[in-house]
């Protein structure tokens, strides 16, 4: 059952003329990064693997030490071929355990590069200069820019789901989310925009609602669930603050 139904402002896919009204490219974009659902994903799966990784390079080094001190121990009193052969096998033991530790650093620093390429979909170019006093102003993008930088936005959500009908801002609730629209008004209650089964569903417009480019409905319901975290329309309530 749906907790939250609400009428917002939508960036649509319209003709450009259009989306040159968004506010979008005026938002807080770090702001915006850190409550992307793909950019808490990536954060979360690049602290799980980290994680993992780091236990298992703990628990190479600490079978490489118990081993290297049995050695060392048993040393004086192996005959020497099986002194040399538990020897090469240290040696064996820790170039493997270095490479362990190089692809594990590959692996975690793609997973960085794939978590900051998720900020190239927010983030508007701003150029600076500096002014006759001597201070760095920041040169506001044009209307060009931020249109073409609002067709992006869009197109990245289509490429992942293409029932992202628009995309929705609210800076003063940290809300920033595709809207999806689908057969009805019952799929995404449990399903996320990249077609993920999740109870907080997604923000997704009523199936009766037309957003074409020759027809706008006059009146657009999106709906959301009330999330005590604050994800979906959870914090829609501070709109009124």
């Amino acid at each position: 059952m749906l907790k939250k139904i609400a009428i917002a402002a939508l960036m649509f896919i319209l003709p450009l003329g259009v989306m040159a009204q968004a506010k979008f490219a005026h938002l807080n974009s770090q702001e915006i990064i850190t409550v992307m659902p793909e950019f808490t994903k990536a954060q979360a799966d690049l602290d799980a693997m980290s994680k993992k990784y780091q236990e298992e390079m703990q628990r190479t080094q600490e079978e490489f030490n118990k081993r290297y001190q049995e050695f060392v121990a048993q040393a004086d009193s192996l005959p020497k071929t099986i002194a040399e052969r538990r020897q090469k096998e240290l040696q064996d033991m820790a170039q493997r355990q270095e490479q362990f530790q190089q692809e594990a650093y590959q692996a975690i620093q793609k997973a960085q590069q794939d978590a900051e390429s998720i900020k190239e979909v927010v983030t508007t170019t701003a150029a600076t200069t500096i002014d006759s006093d001597g201070k760095v102003v920041t040169i506001a993008p044009t209307v060009e820019e931020i249109e073409e930088h609002n067709f992006d936005v869009i197109q990245y959500y289509k490429d992942i789901n293409d029932d992202v009908k628009a995309y929705i801002e609210l800076a003063g609730c940290d809300i920033y989310q595709p809207v999806v629209q689908g057969e009805d008004n019952d799929y995404y209650l449990t399903h996320t925009y990249y077609d993920g089964k999740n109870k907080a569903g997604s923000l997704f417009l009523d199936y009766s609602c037309r957003i074409e480019e020759d027809y706008t409905s006059p009146n657009l319901v999106v709906y959301g669930h009330n999330q005590e975290d604050g994800t979906m329309f959870g914090n829609l309530k501070d709109y009124k603050q």
